[in-house]
């Protein structure tokens, strides 16, 4: 159950003479303890009553959960007060209500007992600076510059990523990396730039560009038009606003203090591009430099300086260390990682941007008159063009961003197509494999319709045959019966003739006497 230092006017209204009858008797709660307390400093709120209430009143008296609109989170809350009016009364820790809860000198006391956030009574020494905080003004010192948290650098190495958001319409991903913010392009593949707040360095707690932090940055989110950035650290949420004019990273990455890019001799506003993690090109002028590095290293030595037939204003990385260059003659050249030229084409126009897609398979550029057109890397042949379609203030990366969504849909419509088909000649070939299992289940199930009437015609004849059988047995068995009559009528003839013959004279002896 959750209890408040402060309750109801009408509730005290309700029990006003059993509280006058309170004040009068000796309270069934004792009075606690207050130390006798040697402390000739200055009581501090924040790191001597703050913890105290923290451990043991905080949990039901904050900015959240206030319990009788009472917070005791800081002073000015506290004489602000709740229901009840306010907590402390400056320089009187007696008339103030607060201390007289807390030492149990007036009820309700606090913290209640058997409370479900485990908070313990104050100790004497406790309340002891509890008063003694109250007559001593019972003033904030959270401000003061004692109190204040001494930044320091992060250590060199801490770099953990906690947060990452990409722009809306794919173009942009952000990264946060420790107390930095790394902002890269999707379709270069390459980071753009680290963000700087000013006030950091002013500050001097950094001296280099590259800081947006004091802390970890620990959320980013991008706004859904792409244009600002929301950046959270330590109770700080700061906001980012994308400049309009910032050139490509393929166009002058040392300004924006690419470090893997100082490359010897090459000024920040010269033209360079990263190609790969081990390769670069630069261009002054006529002259465009191919750079090379072992991988790991921060050193970049010159292979080989070519001469081009017109300056170049942009240089485009297109993968697997090959390169394009637009001349100012608004000529196309394609180069591999050996600086030979393996494509070459005029975009007929003036090109105001361009940009490579689709994995440097495609170039597309947007011309004056606000054509988009579109070419293969491979041999400059035209892929398509897009007339007066798009509004001048339109980059081409956007316009290129939606001819890669285009040719992905495409290529994954084809790919479900295929997928389609092959589903379908799968699930013809098991009709078909379905249909010869049927047939020979059909022919099976013929045979043993005909071997099962075979046998029930078998069953039939034999069935007669025994009829048959059975008829002749009763037959004969009736021939027996009549015989067996007719030798126990002859039986019994004899039998009689038998005595007859027994009960006569015997003729023969007689006549013997008579002779």
């Amino acid at each position: 159950m959750n209890h408040s230092f402060f309750h109801s006017k009408s509730m005290l209204a309700v029990t006003f003479a059993v509280l006058l009858q309170a004040a009068s008797a000796p309270s069934a709660n004792a009075q606690l303890e207050i130390a006798e307390l040697n402390h000739p400093a200055k009581v501090s709120f924040q790191s001597e009553i703050l913890p105290v209430l923290r451990k043991n009143c905080l949990a039901c008296h904050n900015e959240t959960d206030a319990e009788s609109s009472l917070v005791l989170e800081t002073p000015a809350k506290m004489l602000e007060g709740g229901f009840e009016g306010p907590a402390v009364v400056p320089g009187k820790p007696d008339e103030s209500y607060l201390f007289q809860l807390a030492a149990h000198t007036s009820e309700p006391i606090m913290p209640p007992e058997d409370n479900s956030a485990g908070a313990n009574n104050l100790s004497p020494r406790e309340l002891a600076l509890l008063k003694q905080w109250i007559a001593e003004g019972a003033t904030d010192d959270s401000g003061e510059s004692a109190n204040q948290i001494a930044w320091q650098p992060l250590p060199p190495g801490v770099n953990p990523v906690f947060a990452v958001a990409m722009s809306n319409d794919g173009r942009f991903v952000a990264a946060g990396r420790a107390n930095q913010i790394a902002v890269y392009d999707v379709n270069a593949k390459r980071e753009l730039q680290r963000l700087t707040d000013p006030a950091l360095l002013e500050s001097g707690v950094y001296d280099k560009p590259g800081v947006a932090h004091l802390d970890m940055v620990q959320a980013l989110a991008f706004s859904p038009d792409g244009e600002w950035m929301a950046s959270g650290g330590y109770r700080t949420l700061k906001l980012w606003r994308r400049q309009a004019d910032v050139e490509p990273a393929e166009a002058k990455p040392n300004s924006n203090g690419d470090p893997s890019l100082l490359l010897p001799g090459i000024g920040a506003d010269d033209l360079t591009a990263k190609i790969a993690e081990t390769m670069a090109v630069s261009v002054q002028a006529n002259q465009m430099q191919v750079w090379s590095r072992t991988d790991g290293s921060s050193d970049w030595k010159s292979d080989r300086s070519i001469e081009l037939a017109s300056p170049a204003k942009q240089v485009l990385p297109l993968g697997d260390s090959a390169f394009a260059t637009l001349g100012q003659n608004n000529q196309f050249q394609v180069w591999n990682a050996q600086g030979t030229v393996t494509a070459e084409w005029s975009a007929n126009g003036s090109v105001v941007r361009a940009a490579a897609a689709l994995e440097g398979q495609r170039i597309a550029a947007i011309l004056d008159g606000n054509l988009l057109r579109i070419w293969k890397s491979a041999d400059g042949s035209i892929v398509s063009e897009i007339p007066a379609a798009l509004q001048k203030e339109r980059s081409v990366l956007d316009a290129t961003l939606a001819l890669e969504i285009a040719d992905r849909q495409s290529n994954n419509a084809q790919k479900d197509l295929d997928e389609s088909n092959n589903l379908k000649k799968q699930e013809e070939e098991n009709l078909k494999k379905t249909q010869e299992s049927l047939t020979n289940a059909t022919n099976e199930l013929t045979k043993k319709t005909e071997a099962k009437d075979a046998a029930a015609q078998a069953v039939q004849e034999s069935q007669q045959a025994v009829t048959q059988i059975e008829q002749e047995l009763a037959e004969n068995a009736a021939a027996v019966q009549l015989a067996q009559q007719q030798l126990a009528s002859k039986a019994a003839d004899l039998d009689k003739q038998f005595a007859e013959i027994s009960a006569s004279p015997a003729t023969i002896g007689g006549s013997s006497n008579g002779h």
